[in-house]
């Protein structure tokens, strides 16, 4: 039985006839997107008229670029320093005292390695810093909007504002403050948007380098090194 709210596909016929002709092709690329299709996410709206009508299938959803594939990604953008990802796994695999005999210091401290800076050497640098950006905006207009309510207040009880001081307060002014805070909390509300379709974004991809990484890295252990794997050790490699 379908879901309440969907029709399935022997109630509309085939139901790919009404598909768009836009879905189930490429990704569009940003730079085809019009500028304000893509700020206010409105190249989604066939496929969200399409789940409307019937149940989606996979071959309605867009299919990713080869560019943006992540086995293009691991070799366009390898590492100069080697393959972290396979020392990381050698170091997890090596006895405790060892590994740290071997990335310590002097004073016997570990070196701070965490997959967080493993994943800045990666592509994902730029979608982290966009991110970055996005949420710094959204923090600014969160900042913006109380303070604009605050000078509104201040313009209609006759006090003095950033623009001008008390008793000389204009219509203009006020229209000026309504529309500033008008502005922030747009631009607040999409800034965050934005950054939290980046997030997903950024976080699927990471997630899908890293297991190309291991993936790599694990096929090319020696096999002395497999072999000599416990019960456990192995669950853990699979995990």
């Amino acid at each position: 039985m379908a879901p309440q709210g969907f029709r399935t596909l022997e109630d509309e016929g085939d139901g790919r006839d009404a598909r768009p002709p836009e879905l189930g092709g490429p990704l569009p690329h940003e730079s085809s997107i019009p500028l304000a299709s893509a700020l206010f996410f409105s190249w989604y709206d066939p496929l969200l008229k399409l789940g409307q009508s019937r149940a989606l299938e996979q071959d309605d959803i867009w299919t990713l670029p080869p560019a943006n594939s992540v086995a293009e990604w691991s070799q366009q953008y390898a590492s100069p320093r080697g393959d972290w990802m396979g020392e990381l796994i050698e170091a997890k695999l090596e006895a405790p005292g060892e590994g740290r005999k071997a990335r310590s210091g002097d004073d016997g401290r570990e070196a701070p390695v965490t997959t967080l800076l493993m994943l800045w050497r990666t592509p994902l640098r730029a979608m982290y810093i966009r991110c970055g950006l996005l949420r710094l905006l959204a923090e600014m207009g969160s900042i913006a909007t109380p303070l604009c309510l605050n000078q509104i207040m201040r313009f209609l009880n006759d006090s003095g504002t950033l623009l001008r001081p008390a008793g000389s307060h204009s219509r203009a002014e006020g229209v000026l403050l309504v529309v500033a805070m008008f502005l922030s909390s747009v631009c607040q509300s999409l800034a965050l948007q934005h950054y939290i379709a980046l997030c997903f974004a950024s976080g699927a991809h990471a997630k899908a380098l890293i297991q190309q990484r291991v993936f790599k890295a694990v096929c090319s252990l020696p096999v002395s090194t497999v072999q000599d794997l416990t019960a456990g050790q192995l669950t853990n490699l699979i995990s």
